[in-house]
Parts: structure tokens; sequence; C-alpha cells
């Protein structure tokens, strides 16, 4: 991993990541709590080893407001002939601003499109299906 702050590099911050996660790793509280994957279609037990590349661009414009942006990518190892006609690579990516109201509140808007790496079923013409999501957050963030 690779964390710049933005006093380094003036107008935004920078994380790089790579990593690998084993099959049957388990998370307890899942991985939508922002402490592991900040990802939308990951389970709490990882299906299959996994290797994982994470870019992040964070900008504090100042004492008020923040924005930031990011790419998140999933590659899964050791799929069967069977699971390759029906799962890929997975990603996600997403930007989104912050506004700190005051030292306890902050609110954000973000926009994230989530692919979870599914294949149509090429045999069913009839099904609308569709593996990308487009996520809409607007959050309240409460601190005591």
């Amino acid at each position: 991993m690779l964390d710049v702050k933005q006093e380094a590099l003036k107008f935004t911050s920078l994380w790089l990541e790579y990593g690998q996660v084993d099959k049957d790793f388990w998370m307890p509280g899942g991985v939508n709590d922002g402490h592991f994957f900040a990802t939308t279609y990951l389970p709490s037990n990882i299906d299959h080893d996994m290797k994982v590349f994470r870019i992040a661009l964070a900008q504090e414009w100042n004492e008020k407001w923040s924005t930031h942006l990011f790419y998140y990518g999933y590659k899964r190892d050791g799929l069967t002939a069977a699971e390759e006609k029906f799962f890929d690579d997975m990603s996600e990516w997403g930007l989104g601003v912050q506004y700190k109201y005051n030292p306890n509140v902050t609110f954000g808007l973000n926009f994230v499109q989530a692919d979870k790496g599914e294949k149509k079923d090429l045999n069913d013409a009839t099904s609308d299906w569709s593996d990308k999501d487009n996520i809409v957050r607007f959050r309240t963030k409460i601190t005591f």
C-alpha cells in the first residue's frame, strides 16, 4: 500500500493498494463498514481467491468541503470452467463530495457504479439483466 498525503502533493492525496485475499477469508461485519473493502458486492465470506487493486484520490478544499474519487478492481482466481462462463472481474468506481457542518456532523453525496462481474446468460435472450448498478448515496455521519 502506498499512502501519500495531500500535504506532499499539494492538490490531492493518493492511495494505491494491491492485495490478495484467500478463499474462505471471513470478515466480521462484512465489507460495507469501510474497514476492509468499501465495496458493494463482496460477501462477508470470500468465495474465491482474489486479487485486489484500489486507487483513491481525496481533496480537502477547506475546513468544510472535500471531494474524492476511487476505482477498485477485483480479480477472482481459481474459477472452474463452468464458473468462468458466469463470472468476470468485479470493479467499482465512484466520486463524491462531503460537507462538514460542524466537527461532529458531516454530509456526503456520492455516486458509485458497481460491476458485479457476472456475465449474462447468452442462452436466455429474454432476460433483462445487467451486471452494473448505478448507486447514489446521501450520507449523514454523526460522531460523538
